[in-house]
């Protein structure tokens, strides 16, 4: 448990991260392969009635283990204003690179740009990475109950080109194929309460986890083998209190967590013949251009 004291009030929390197998794609799920003991596959071909004039393909799926957070925060003391406060799970993406290895020397590398820093996970325009709780009044302290989970995941073409823009061979089982699969996603999860009008953050807790995508694919099999067996997934939590006051005009502390708004989505970019494309997390190359939405929660 970790404490913090702000303007008359006293946040008690602690955060708890529980790990399991993903339940999704609930529509898959029979087909998938669990592999150690978090991760699992499934090999499958797109929409059979494309859209938007894209082809179907035989894609691999690549499922990360189901973390979840949940945390009980108390708040102590002159309660008169704590309606003002919300909690919740700001979620920061600190690094994600997710790379095909395709015969003939092919690769697809998808990636979050965080040359402007770390990025905000969850919902747009929201500091949280979910909902955000109210406190309930309960005799002379208020209580804010948090439940959270996210499940990485992502989808690799068994079959490449090599061009994002025309990725699909004209006959897929010629190749290129896929080899291996590299990279990994690196999170810190926090678990906070916020003052928007003061702009304001205390943090009660933090979970730093990374899911590596490590991997060798039996094309011919349909089989995925991860590099380092049951250990794609590392994870440390900690309670700790502090707190980053008046970020808006607070020169001094420098929150570890991303405060853009925007979707990390929007700085994902895919590796082409002409360099680096704005592009979907998908990998679907994307109309938005090169600009970024740079908006930030404290100003």
């Amino acid at each position: 448990m970790a404490t913090v004291q702000h303007d008359g009030l006293t946040f008690t929390g602690g955060l708890h991260v529980e790990r399991d197998l993903s339940d999704m794609p609930s529509d898959r799920r029979l087909n998938a392969i669990e592999v150690g003991s978090d991760m699992a596959f499934v090999v499958y071909n797109t929409d059979a009635k494309p859209k938007k004039n894209k082809k179907s393909f035989e894609a691999l799926w690549l499922i990360g283990p189901e973390m979840w957070f949940k945390g009980q925060i108390t708040a102590t003391g002159d309660l008169t204003h704590i309606d003002d406060w919300r909690a919740g799970i700001i979620q920061t993406i600190v690094s994600s690179e997710r790379i095909g290895r395709y015969s003939g020397l092919v690769t697809r590398h998808l990636r979050l740009d965080t040359s402007f820093g770390s990025l905000k996970d969850g919902q747009d325009r929201s500091l949280f990475y979910g909902s955000e709780k109210r406190f309930a009044i309960s005799g002379t302290s208020a209580v804010a109950d948090i439940r959270e989970a996210d499940a990485p995941n992502w989808l690799a073409p068994t079959s490449y080109t090599g061009d994002p823009g025309d990725p699909v061979p004209s006959k897929p089982a010629d190749g290129p194929y896929l080899e291996r699969t590299e990279g990994d996603d690196h999170f810190t999860s926090y678990l906070a309460v916020a003052h928007h009008a003061s702009r304001t953050i205390l943090v009660l807790g933090k979970s730093s986890w990374q899911v590596s995508w490590d991997g060798w694919y039996d094309y011919p099999a349909k089989v995925w083998h991860p590099t380092s067996g049951p250990l794609q997934t590392l994870h440390y939590e900690t309670d700790f209190g502090y707190a980053y006051p008046r970020l808006n005009h607070n020169t001094h502390s420098q929150p570890p967590f991303s405060l853009y708004l925007a979707e990390a989505e929007e700085s994902c970019y895919i590796s082409s013949p002409g360099g680096w494309r704005p592009a979907t997390i998908g990998g679907d190359l994307s109309d938005r251009g090169q600009g970024r939405n740079l908006a930030r929660w404290s100003t």
